[in-house]
């Protein structure tokens, strides 16, 4: 199919599995024919707007240079490698990461991953994925040939003999140019396939923070409560990525494009609104944008009274879901129509209480139990509003205060356990009863609420957080990390999850791994001295004791700075 393609002068540019359909039939298809260019045309991209997919980029395409059919033969070295071993020969855990693996770094030998490897596959791929273009393979012809000629010696082990047949159809194509465009939609799209390269989801979207434009500029919280309420609906829909409310927050005074904003998160859409409050009058404007292209998908203005401000939350949420369901969307809407509560005060209250819980200090831990505590007065049966005291009083538990941390984890059980009485079917309770279980040593009962929460709501964070939390403690490491890595896909830039993982990587020997983390907690965390210091130590063991010591030395300045500024 590539040899088709570029003997007509098409370099396709995004060559990856999900671009590769197997028919019933065992006829492999190329699909998404998006990015393709003519090769009589200018394929250079400009630094910081390169095209594609990253981890199965060439060395030249991730740097933005000039590519040409040499550049899809990387792409296809790459699928062969993963499809023989089951890992990415180039890894990482943010894009920086990834580009330095792709220019710098050798794979792994096959038989790491694979036994009875034939020397001469290895051979194969190793060509496919040299760096420098003038020793890759030249043309998808000779790739092919060696393939078939591998693939017929007759001196080969039956078991590789089926990995290369594998191998060999993913170059077949059937009516190449069917494939191309198809009423003006990519042909992934139209069949469902993932965008965001990871089959677990169909579809992804990022909610940036609502912009505030009111005169009265006491509206942050309330912007935020907007955001936090259509992510929460939104996540609760099977098959959709959203990035949680912790991530997007990095995002509230960026200037980064949008392009970049949805690299960094893993995302192919991205929400973005601005809201107006006078007086008991709002307008809020939305726009649901294409990632890859800056398509204006579906935009709305919205003029309503400020009681009406549920209705639109409602509103937005089912927009977004009828104009992506044009291209991907599944039909489960039943969590875009639960409303938690019809009073706006108690609903600000409880915005302000989830945002300061979020910054986990005992000063902000307290202030955020008085909200959550207000909101319940406002509205006794607002079951959300419970879930979040829960969650203050279990991490309050563990801080410094005249309550007990008996007494504090008791307060957090009965706050859980109200709003599962109110709302047996709110996933964040069960998470909230979850926490509780297990900071009590009850981890069956821990798991199963766990369990119960991701069943009710497969996108909500803390379920995932959490239960990785639990099953690494029950020495059941495989399914942690797969909790642990869904966790991270909804929340890529999660303080406590990146410094978890970045700790876990280095017990682990995987200091690379472990450095990039440090590197991204820093990049989200600079004004504290914590990731610097762990950071340091890394680097210790890495045996960087210069830039250790230069570490170090950012870590105090940082903490002379703060005693200097609280003096």
């Amino acid at each position: 199919g590539l040899s088709q393609a570029h003997q007509a002068g098409i370099v396709h540019r995004d060559i990856k599995p999900a671009n590769i359909l197997v028919t019933q039939d065992g006829v492999a298809k190329i699909l998404d024919f998006g990015l393709a260019k003519s090769d009589k045309a200018i394929v250079d991209t400009k630094t910081g707007s390169t095209l594609g997919t990253l981890q199965y980029k060439s060395p030249e395409q991730s740097r933005g240079e000039h590519v040409d059919q040499r550049s899809d033969l990387f792409s296809l070295g790459v699928i062969l490698y993963e499809m023989v071993t089951g890992h990415l020969p180039f890894t990482g855990d943010y894009d920086a990461a990834i580009v330095y693996s792709i220019a710098h770094e050798e794979p792994e030998p096959l038989a790491r991953y694979k036994s009875n490897v034939p020397e001469a596959l290895q051979r194969i791929i190793d060509k496919a994925l040299a760096k420098d273009v003038s020793l890759r393979y030249q043309h998808a012809d000779e790739m092919l040939a060696d393939l078939k000629r591998l693939n017929t010696d007759s001196r080969q082990p039956k078991t590789s003999r089926v990995i290369l047949w594998i191998a060999a159809a993913a170059l077949v194509v059937v009516g190449l140019v069917s494939y191309f465009l198809i009423d003006g939609k990519l042909v992934g799209q139209k069949l469902g396939l993932s965008q965001n390269g990871d089959s677990r989801w169909t579809n992804s979207i990022a909610v940036l923070p609502f912009r505030d434009f009111s005169r009265d500029k006491d509206q942050e919280y309330f912007c935020n409560g907007m955001t936090d309420a259509v992510i929460s609906k939104l996540s609760g829909i099977e098959n959709l990525k959203v990035i949680s409310m912790t991530s997007v927050l990095r995002y509230r005074d960026s200037d980064k494009d949008l392009k970049t904003i949805g690299r960094e998160l893993g995302v192919n859409t991205i929400l973005e609104a601005s809201f107006q409050r006078e007086d008991d009058a709002i307008r809020l404007q939305a726009q649901l944008i294409k990632v890859a292209d800056d398509d204006h998908i579906w935009s709305q203005t919205y003029n309503r009274k400020l009681e009406s401000v549920f209705e639109i939350q409602d509103d937005i949420s089912r927009a977004i879901v009828d104009a992506m369901r044009i291209q991907l969307f599944g039909e489960d809407t039943t969590a875009i129509s639960r409303r938690y509560t019809e009073n706006i005060e108690a609903f600000d209250s409880y915005t302000r209480g989830r945002q300061l819980w979020i910054k986990r200090d005992h000063k902000n831990l307290l202030k955020s139990i008085a909200h959550f505590e207000r909101a319940i007065e406002l509205d006794p049966y607002y079951a959300l509003a419970y879930s979040g005291l829960a969650d203050a009083w279990a991490i309050y538990r563990g801080s410094v205060g005249q309550i007990s941390p008996a007494e504090a984890l008791r307060k957090a059980r009965e706050a859980a356990e109200t709003a599962i009485e109110i709302d047996e079917n709110l996933a964040e309770a069960h998470a909230s009863l979850g926490k509780v279980y297990y900071f009590d040593a009850s981890l069956k009962k821990a798991e199963s609420e766990f369990q119960r929460s991701i069943e009710l709501n497969p996108g909500y964070f803390w379920s995932h957080y959490w239960y990785s939390l639990l099953l690494e403690r029950l020495a059941r490491y495989p399914e942690g990390l797969k909790e642990e890595e869904i966790a991270f896909q909804i929340n890529p830039m999660s303080i406590a999850l990146v410094n978890s993982r970045a700790r876990r990587k280095t017990l682990s020997l995987e200091w690379q791994e472990a450095e990039q983390l440090y590197l991204r907690l820093i990049e989200i965390e600079s004004d504290v001295s914590w990731p610097y210091t762990g950071y340091s130590s890394l680097l210790v063991k890495m045996g960087k004791h210069d830039e250790a010591i230069r570490q170090a030395k950012l870590a105090v300045l940082i903490d002379v700075s703060s005693y200097n500024s609280l003096a």
